[in-house]
């Protein structure tokens, strides 16, 4: 839940939310959303841990209004999502319009805030550069012949 000015308070029971994986940096995600009534969803997710939702960067929106009953919701975690514990926030009603912001007024529908985890992207593995003699890093053999004798070895 969150107060009036949008402070986050994380909610203890799910409701209508169930998130149905890991939140891992640099993939694609998905949360099952379950509406008593057909509308639209916004979710916010606070991806870079600074304690507030950066619109439009970490804001994901329903691609037209929602079917009553159990839907799968997909959004991309960002390449740059920071390790740790976070929150992320959901707001529904049937005016999409008053929903485009983590915060603010709407004739109808719910938020609620839920506790996450964000597991960041694993870093890119150093590029080899080419060396004077054979050798194995990263599970890639860059050799270079260094003899000039026109074969792959450091022999004459």
């Amino acid at each position: 839940d969150a107060d009036a000015q949008g402070a986050l308070r994380p909610r203890q029971q799910m409701g209508g939310i169930a998130f149905s994986g890991l939140l891992n940096g640099g993939t694609t995600s998905s949360v099952l959303i379950t509406l008593s009534a057909p509308g639209f969803v916004s979710a916010f997710f606070d991806f870079d841990r600074s304690g507030q939702y950066d619109v439009p960067a970490e804001a994901v929106y329903s691609d037209g209004m929602l079917p009553a009953g159990t839907t799968e919701f997909f959004f991309n975690v960002p390449f740059t999502a920071r390790s740790g514990p976070s929150y992320a926030r959901f707001r529904t009603s049937s005016s999409e319009p008053a929903i485009r912001f983590p915060i603010g007024g709407a004739p109808d529908g719910e938020v609620e805030d839920y506790a996450i985890f964000i597991i960041a992207a694993p870093t890119a593995a150093p590029t080899p550069s080419p060396t004077s003699a054979c050798c194995c890093c990263c599970e890639v053999t860059v050799c270079t012949d260094d003899d000039d004798d026109d074969d792959d070895d450091d022999d004459d």
